[in-house]
């Protein structure tokens, strides 16, 4: 039961921080919904620098996969061996709202699978979000 309380803690601060984080930043432009071209890989990569220039232990992966019948996605392009089951992430989409959170059910060679719920005002992410960690150092 203190677990629960904690991990929910936990997700209501990273949740808060991430939200006071997008709110005080300059928008990007709007996006079509989907990172894939090479202008997009780059604008991940500003965004990562972006987040870890402002708390050091965010870690940005890009959402390669959902399977919407069991709430699971699969996210990429992150260092996976920062990660164990039970970490949270948020879900961002391109124009950087949050969308979703989730936590770490299962690591594989390339991805995280994320068991997600979409925030009340948001939706399940997409091929193309971003999952945002906010991590210590």
């Amino acid at each position: 039961m203190r677990r629960l309380a904690l991990t929910g803690m936990a997700l209501f601060t990273a949740t808060m921080v991430l939200g006071m984080e997008l709110g005080c930043r300059p928008k990007s432009p709007p996006s079509n919904g989907s990172l894939s071209s090479s202008g997009d890989a780059e604008l991940v990569q500003q965004l990562r620098q972006s987040y870890q220039r402002i708390h050091p232990g965010t870690r940005v992966g890009l959402v390669t996969a959902v399977a919407e019948d069991v709430s699971l996605a699969a996210v990429g392009d992150i260092d996976l061996k920062s990660f164990s089951n039970g970490d949270i992430l948020t879900f961002i989409d391109p124009n950087e709202k949050p969308v979703a959170n989730g936590t770490v059910v299962n690591i594989t060679p390339d991805a995280l699978h994320v068991k997600y719920a979409p925030l009340p005002d948001g939706r399940i992410p997409r091929q193309g979000d971003l999952a945002v960690s906010l991590r210590n150092p």
